[in-house]
């Protein structure tokens, strides 16, 4: 207690006055360390964990969306877009495939919404362009739209059917083309066929009609 430590001081020589005070009284652990009761040295704080003060006792875990990357850190490093942590990380973890995340600081991912996507790592969504769709959220790429079929904005969610008449001949197309006089196609189609002698179509017809009395049409012509 203080009154015998005064008097051990009063009767002590130099050498054990300096003695005294350095037990009584040891170095503070520095920042990025810890100290318990009875231990000559401070301890690092593992990773993940911090002491942002001298003195510590206790190293403190990094909160979610920041991390510690090494022993002995005094502050947490916060994690980038497209990267979040949880509580007493060592390290940031890229958004998954269909997630993605804008803001520093974070400890979870959005989830990429349907007509657009993401991949790892990604500070934010992606609209599909023309002519591709995705149909459900959390998707790290578009599909194109198959054939008969077109995505005509951006942002599609669900491909559209050719009406009969037109057509798409190719997958990942944005809009549909008519079929030519003499041909017919049915709804989404991907070919368009031609009327068969005896019969003629109009542009943008799903049918043929048969020629009327007096007329005559050709194969390759309607």
């Amino acid at each position: 207690d203080s009154t015998t430590f005064t008097t051990v001081l009063s009767s002590g020589t130099a050498q054990e006055k300096i003695d005294i005070i350095a037990k009584v009284q040891p170095d503070a652990s520095s920042a990025g360390a810890s100290a318990t009761a009875g231990l000559s040295v401070c301890t690092p704080c593992a990773v993940g964990y911090i002491a942002a003060k001298v003195g510590t006792i206790t190293c403190s875990g990094c909160s979610a969306g920041t991390f510690a990357a090494t022993t002995g850190s005094g502050t947490c490093s916060t994690c980038p877009a497209g990267k979040f942590s949880l509580a007493n990380a060592s390290v940031c973890t890229n958004c998954p495939d269909g997630t993605y995340q804008p803001d520093a600081g974070q400890g979870d991912c959005d989830v990429t919404p349907a007509g657009s996507f993401s991949v790892a790592g990604s500070s934010g969504a992606t609209i599909c362009p023309k002519g591709t769709y995705t149909a459900t959220a959390k998707l790290s790429a578009c599909t194109k739209c198959a054939v008969g079929y077109i995505g005509a904005s951006t942002g599609t969610v669900k491909c559209a059917a050719c009406d009969a008449g037109s057509i798409a001949a190719t997958t990942g197309l944005a809009i549909c083309t008519d079929c030519n006089v003499g041909s017919v196609s049915g709804s989404a189609s991907g070919t368009c066929a031609v009327c068969v002698a005896g019969k003629y179509a109009n542009a943008n017809q799903d049918t043929c009609d048969i020629a009327p009395a007096g007329k005559y049409s050709t194969a390759c012509f309607g």
